[in-house]
């Protein structure tokens, strides 16, 4: 089988045929990971969540959640710790399984993080800054973002480093402040201590309803486990809400697999990789379990605020400091959410300039947008994904911003669609390397748990793609909305046409396995000519900071 080697030499950490520079540190990489994964959908939406399906079952949606993410992070990291490339998950698809799949993630990946989201920001703002124009204010946030995104990728790694700090502080905060509010006995429902109103206990039979505030909601009022029948209706009903809790979680964890992203610009993706995504499980595990089984003790799934229009209002997080008595809260809080969704804006520029120069860079978009700065940035790709953001919103501002809300929903939705892809392409990548006669002790990290990880990631998020428009029709009525079901649905019609759209135009099939490319910038035979060397050790302040990364 031949094989092309496009790497060329390079003594200064820019790998040519990339064109990307290899400058990020093992620590913005592993606060990269952890900050994709908190965001405002813990910070603001799980309390409605948890209005919906109650203190357990939203941990139970976290946790299934999280486990399920985790292991397409594990796929992603063994294929990126061996092949660092810009592409990553989409070249990978193009390699290993097809090329029209990798032609379809890369462009739906592009799309999913196009829709610079900064409105959200010039919101939490305004609550500051009431009398300036809301599009000033992202007028000014998006030159910042454009500035930092047109540095040296080090500079973009440093200010999502400290921006993730911030966020990771903000929970330990509120993780403390939530047992002192324990220990001085504020406190809500949960688990078996049911109340009606603080203080007031419910006698047997144990009633699982949304008016007894018990520790799953969402069956009828007054539909009790008396019976066979009562038990049969109620885990029916709750198993329902528990998914639609699993989808909302799960979207909240958007963002993770920019870590493989990243990888093609590590200095030394052979130890980075493996360290950011051990350690984003452990923190997803410890900031959203804990913070979610510390809101369901403070307060009742059956709190009305948390419905409420107000973003910073129906934060969880904002009652349960307020219980502990802590002043100031819904500024402390509109702070965070601020520099949360900053985080994300920044994430997103990075995203889609790397995607578009990745498809540029394999003839599958112009060539023009593969040209990087002499600091290795894409910076056609930053300024063509800025101008299709802004255009995008602008939607917003004609029609009731129906065509943007549209936008932001098949954007969400893709996001699980290239997770799917993921474990789907690890799956193949495993089988190639196996028929080629590589070991697997070879591999600088192996997934934990393969094939099972694998097969359980690839089944969570195919049933989210296919359970998420279906479930998210259904008015808290019951009627069924069609315009609800399409907007999420039609992310799946739109990837398959164009995956068999490209299949067909360029009439390609899937890679035999003993045709799949596991050389081209393989770390493993190409480690000194990608300008991949081992990083010097720490020492002092840099010591203690990379430590707690």
């Amino acid at each position: 089988m031949e094989k092309t080697d496009d790497i060329t030499h390079s003594n200064n950490n820019h790998d040519q045929h990339e064109g990307t520079e290899r400058k990020l540190e093992g620590r913005h990489l592993t606060m990269i990971a952890i900050g994709g994964t908190i965001g405002t959908g813990l910070f603001l939406n799980s309390g409605a969540l948890m209005s919906t399906v109650g203190a357990l079952g939203l941990l139970l949606a976290y946790f299934i959640s999280g486990t399920a993410v985790f292991f397409v992070v594990c796929s992603l990291g063994e294929m990126a710790t061996l092949i660092p490339i810009s592409g990553s998950f989409n070249s990978y698809a193009s390699r290993f399984v097809d090329p029209a799949l990798g032609f379809t993630s890369g462009w739906n990946y592009f799309f999913s993080w196009v829709i610079v989201k900064l409105q959200a920001a010039a919101s939490f703002l305004n609550r500051w800054l009431p009398n300036v124009n809301q599009y000033a204010l992202m007028g000014i946030l998006l030159a910042v973002l454009v500035l930092v995104n047109c540095f040296a990728v080090d500079g973009f790694g440093e200010v999502e480093y400290w921006l993730s700090i911030v966020k990771i502080l903000a929970i330990v905060f509120f993780i403390v402040a939530g047992f002192i509010a324990l220990g001085k006995g504020i406190g809500g429902t949960f688990m078996y201590n049911l109340t009606m109103e603080q203080g007031q206990k419910l006698n047997p039979p144990l009633n699982l309803t949304a008016d007894a505030g018990g520790p799953f909601l969402g069956a009828p009022a007054g539909l009790a486990l008396k019976n066979i029948i009562g038990i049969i209706k109620v885990s029916f009903i709750l198993t329902l809400k528990i998914l639609v809790a699993m989808i909302g979680a799960c979207f909240s964890f958007g963002g993770t697999e920019i870590v493989g992203i990243t990888a093609g610009e590590a200095k030394n993706p052979r130890k980075a990789v493996p360290r950011a995504i051990n350690g984003t499980f452990w923190r997803i595990m410890i900031f959203y379990i804990i913070s979610v089984f510390l809101i369901g003790l403070l307060l009742p799934a059956t709190f009305d605020k948390f419905q409420s229009e107000d973003k910073i209002s129906k934060s969880p997080f904002v009652f349960a400091l307020s219980a502990a008595k802590i002043p100031g809260v819904e500024d402390f809080m509109n702070a965070i959410c601020l520099v949360a969704v900053i985080s994300t804006a920044n994430s997103s520029i990075y995203a889609s300039a790397r995607s578009l120069m990745a498809l540029a860079q394999e003839d599958r978009a112009p060539a023009i947008f593969a040209k990087t700065s002499k600091n290795g940035v894409p910076y056609l790709s930053v300024a063509l994904t800025v101008l299709i953001g802004c255009i995008a919103f602008s939607g917003s501002l004609f029609g009731d911003g129906v065509v943007f809300n549209w936008l932001i929903n098949v954007s969400g939705s893709t996001i699980i669609v290239t997770w799917w892809m993921i474990n789907l392409t690890h799956l193949r990548f495993r089988k190639a390397y196996k028929a080629q006669g590589y070991r697997l002790q070879d591999l600088p990290y192996r997934a934990l748990f393969f094939p099972y990880g694998c097969y359980f990631g690839l089944f969570f998020t195919g049933a989210v793609v296919i359970l998420n428009p279906i479930l998210g029709a259904i008015d808290d009525d019951g009627t069924f909305s069609l315009k609800s079901f399409l907007g999420s649905f039609i992310t799946l019609p739109v990837y398959l046409i164009i995956f068999i759209g490209w299949k067909l135009v360029k009439k390609t099939k899937v890679v035999p396995l003993m045709d799949v490319d596991l050389d081209t910038g393989n770390i493993n035979i190409h480690a000194k000519e990608m300008g991949i060397f081992e990083e010097k050790p720490k020492t002092g302040f840099a010591k203690m900071i990379n430590f707690l990364a």
